[in-house]
């Protein structure tokens, strides 16, 4: 009987120490997205069913997006941004009530990765889209109803959500979804010297001759008055709607922690805070079973070979010209494999060769994972590159806007891609899948990164999760952070001594 007693307490304590330990672990997190980025929305989802497995609670704070429809899942809570364009105002947005971000796809295609081709009309709709969520007052007081622990706050033009963040007097983690050498990163304790460090679009490797150290040099310039420009657009509105927030750069050097998507295997190594994490390649899920029709398509060819071509949302073929298609369509009719190509927009007027595919969306990760698929043309995201790699795909890149060419880059170093020009003719469009596919080393070195990327010590995603509930769980992870936040630039560098 005494036997049967000491084991009802022991169930019973046991019990109560469980059920504690869960509650202590049930956060409440707040996700706050920028003005406009679907594909961080998608990546960032699968953090968020992750942390919601766990038992925590996510509530999303996004832009009006109609083309991306809410996350139906348990424990999570989407709030949308409503930015009223009725008067046509606001550039790159739709004339509407509920406005829609346009991306300005035709100068994207014709001059995306240069450093001069980004957008300054850009700058006014990322302060419509801070007066919108600063000034909304229902949103302010939804927020303020509910007790978070924790912000992730997506940084790219999204100082406006790091003063909302802190607002609400939270910890916060920031996502960084690009090389992680340019704009708000360089606002952050991490280290990054423009001696070695190449500047996001710069197309630099991070040995660079005398001249390229100036040119670097140059870029970091033209970034500080670029940055200095956002800080004042957004810190306008953050002074008038929440007067007293410290300043943007003060915001940004004090982030408890960073999720970065990247890998040093693709990216150059760097001095990071311990509170600043890796985690390229999180978004991966494990592959599921090819669609019939993909599969019949694939076992169609006399090779039993196929090639996935997808230049992300850019390739539209409302904006890309007619003859760039017609060229990769020829290139493409000349192979012996099957291609699936990923096309938005009609294809009217195009003759489609017998081996191509198109197709308006297509399962990535599924088919880079098939052991049939010998070849990844990729417009050079981070996402499609990691994906790519993690399966041991080569890659021909053709990179479109963005830090994508500054990817390729590090790609070729490493024998993993080649490029071309995105107006390439369909001779050099051929010769180079050519190349890549016959010479065995592109093969041998996607397969040596393969492993590189699966050898880690923890997940990428197990590597986020254990940061995030770190910072939760220490009430903002003070003892991570840098003293060098306190600095100015002259003290930092140890001038002023």
């Amino acid at each position: 009987m005494q036997c049967h007693v000491i084991n009802f307490f022991t169930v019973c304590i046991t019990a109560m120490v469980v059920l504690r330990a869960q509650v202590c672990w049930c956060s409440n997190i707040l996700l706050l997205h920028p003005m406009h980025s679907p594909s961080h929305v998608l990546a960032l989802r699968t953090l968020v069913l992750e942390m919601t497995s766990r038992g925590h609670h996510v509530t999303i704070v996004r832009p009006h997006d109609r083309t991306l429809p809410p996350l139906d899942a348990t424990n999570v809570t989407e709030l949308s941004v409503v930015i009223d364009n009725s008067s046509g105002d606001v550039p790159m947005m739709t004339k509407e009530k509920q406005a829609q971000f346009e991306m300005p796809m035709a100068l994207m295609w014709r001059k995306g990765t240069s450093f001069m081709a980004l957008p300054f009309d850009g700058f006014r709709a990322v302060s419509a889209y801070c007066h919108a969520l600063l000034s909304d007052q229902q949103l302010r007081d939804k927020l303020e109803a509910k007790t978070f622990q924790l912000a992730i706050v997506d940084l790219i033009y999204n100082e406006c959500g790091l003063a909302l963040g802190h607002h609400l007097r939270l910890p916060m983690v920031g996502y960084w979804a690009f090389t992680f050498a340019g704009g708000e990163p360089l606002y952050t304790t991490a280290f990054n010297p423009a001696s070695s460090t190449p500047l996001i679009l710069s197309h630099l490797s991070d040995r660079m001759t005398f001249l390229q150290r100036v040119k670097n040099y140059f870029l970091l310039l033209l970034n500080e008055i670029v940055m200095q420009f956002q800080f004042w657009t957004t810190d306008y509105h953050i002074s008038h709607n929440l007067p007293g927030t410290p300043a943007s750069t003060m915001l940004l050097s004090n982030l408890s922690g960073m999720l970065m998507n990247s890998h040093s295997a693709i990216d150059y190594p760097r001095l990071l805070p311990p509170s600043f994490f890796e985690v390229g390649g999180f978004h991966i899920k494990p592959p599921k079973p090819l669609p019939q029709e993909l599969t019949d398509f694939i076992e169609s060819s006399k090779f039993k070979e196929v090639i996935l071509f997808t230049l992300g949302f850019t390739f539209d073929s409302k904006f890309v010209p007619a003859d760039t298609i017609s060229s990769y369509l020829s290139a493409f009719s000349r192979l012996r494999q099957n291609v699936i190509m990923v096309v938005k927009g009609s294809m009217e007027g195009h003759v489609i060769p017998p081996n191509v595919k198109i197709v308006s969306w297509v399962p990535q990760v599924d088919v880079l994972s098939n052991p049939k698929t010998v070849l990844f043309i990729t417009h050079c995201g981070m996402h499609g590159v990691l994906e790519s790699l993690t399966y041991g795909v080569p890659m021909v890149g053709i990179p479109v806007f963005g830090d994508q060419k500054d990817v390729l880059i590090r790609l070729e170093e490493r024998g993993l891609a080649k490029g071309v020009e995105k107006d390439n003719t369909a001779e050099e469009l051929h010769a180079t899948i050519d190349e890549v596919l016959n010479d065995p080393k592109y093969r041998q070195r996607a397969l040596h990164y393969s492993n590189i990327l699966r050898n880690q010590l923890n997940r990428p995603l197990d590597q986020a999760v254990w940061l995030l509930e770190h910072v939760i769980n220490t009430t903002g992870a003070e003892h991570l952070k840098l003293a060098s936040r306190h600095l100015n630039h002259w003290q930092y560098l140890g001038i002023d001594a």
